[in-house]
Formats: structure tokens, sequence, C-alpha cells
């Protein structure tokens, strides 16, 4: 997930293990650039720092499998997914070939699956711009105390999706109680292996090693980080 990172000075210090590094790569001039400008002199940033300053990591393929399975019996005719910050655009599509709904993806930065995607600001979008019982999510930049998540999904609750699906940490906010019950609360979801950068490799500190998805596509680094996301399922 991607958003205007403004917390860069969280990128200079980490008790973290692993460190990610940027490749050089500036796929279309969009996120490793970013990388190098909010990174540390030698490109190196640690994934706990990387999560805090709300770098665009992107869930896993598995967990973005494990999320539609719990989100899969909650949809129904009629509804159209909408993904917030949908970094490569990939949660629209997987929801939309298993269950056959439609999607609208947004992020700042260009998408790697163009299908059904807008290039805009989340917070630029309006109620009146998306038509359909909405259901909204999924995985926004945290920011520092979660400050990013917490707005993304306030905005999210604007729109009074019909079902809104949060993979944050624990953000100490709730949609409204009088509308939204929590339908599910999921910590297994991310455990242990949280997110992948596209166009960063994963480096155990010290050097050496590297990430890959072996395929010459975009590589799938999984990374481990010290806050795990839960999935946050409001109806």
């Amino acid at each position: 997930s991607s958003s205007s990172c403004c917390c860069c000075s969280c990128l200079h210090a980490s008790n973290s293990s692993t460190t990610v590094r940027d490749r050089g790569r500036d796929r279309g001039g969009s996120r490793t650039a970013r990388y190098r400008v909010c990174g540390s002199g030698n490109g190196a940033v640690s994934v706990a720092a990387a999560a805090a300053a709300c770098l665009p990591a992107v869930c896993g393929r598995q967990v973005l499998g494990r999320v539609a399975d719990r989100l899969g019996p909650l949809l129904r005719d009629g509804d159209c997914l909408v993904d917030f910050a949908c970094g490569p655009n990939e949660f629209g599509p997987l929801i939309h070939r298993r269950f056959g709904v439609p999607w609208k993806a947004f992020d700042l930065f260009p998408a790697r699956n163009p299908r059904n995607f807008v290039r805009r600001d989340w917070f630029k979008v309006r109620p009146g711009d998306l038509r359909g019982e909405l259901v909204i999510g999924l995985n926004p930049p945290y920011g520092h105390d979660n400050l990013h998540a917490r707005r993304f999904a306030q905005h999210a609750a604007a729109f009074r999706p019909r079902l809104l699906v949060l993979l944050v940490p624990e953000l100490g906010w709730a949609p409204d109680p009088a509308r939204y019950r929590l339908v599910c609360d999921d910590a297994a979801v991310c455990a242990g292996r949280a997110f992948y950068v596209p166009g960063l490799r994963e480096t155990p500190a010290g050097g050496g090693g590297g990430g890959g998805d072996g395929g010459g596509g975009e590589p799938e680094a999984i990374l481990h980080t010290h806050t795990v996301p839960r999935l946050f399922i409001y109806a």
C-alpha cells in the first residue's frame, strides 16, 4: 500500500535484525525512487522502520488468499470492492476471480496491474464517486502510531460501506457502533510473515543473501515485522 511518506526520520534507526535493500530499479519512476529518498545513505532501511514510516509494503499473496477466505462468505450479489491503497493491484483481481465481485483500485503510484485502477489520492475520492454496495479496504500505510492507517479507515467509513475490511495493527478506533459490528478479528492471517515490498530485496543483517520469486517478476521477499497486523472486518 502506498501513500505520501511524511515520517522519513523513522528510517534511520531500528532494532530489527533484517533490512531491505534498494535494488536500484525505478519501475516507472515510482516506488523504488521513494525508497532512495526515504532511506539512509546506503539505501538500507530496516523492516520495522519501513513499516513505521509507511513505505508501501504490500500484502504477500498467501496473506491475500487468507483474507479472501475470511471475506468470501460475507460477500453477496451487488457488492463492489474498493481497494483504497492497492499497491500492485492484486487484491481486487483475486476477489473477482474467486467470487465474481467487481472492483476498483486506487493508489498514488502506478499499479503493476492497470485493470480497474485509478491513480488518485484516496482522500480526494468522495462518496459520490463510487456506486453500489461497497466493500472497502484493505491495507493502508500505517504511519507513526498508526495515524495514517486510522485516517484511511475513517475516510473509508465516510462512504458508509456495507463491509469495512482492514488489515492493520490495533488502531484504537472503530466505525460507528450504531451502524457496524465487528464480525472478524483474526490475528493469525499475518502471523510471522506479513509483507513483501515490490522492487526491494530482503537482506540479512551484514549483507549477503537475497530475495526474489525466482520467476523474473517482482521479488516476493517476506518481511517479518515487529507489529503484526490483524484482519478486522466490520459489517
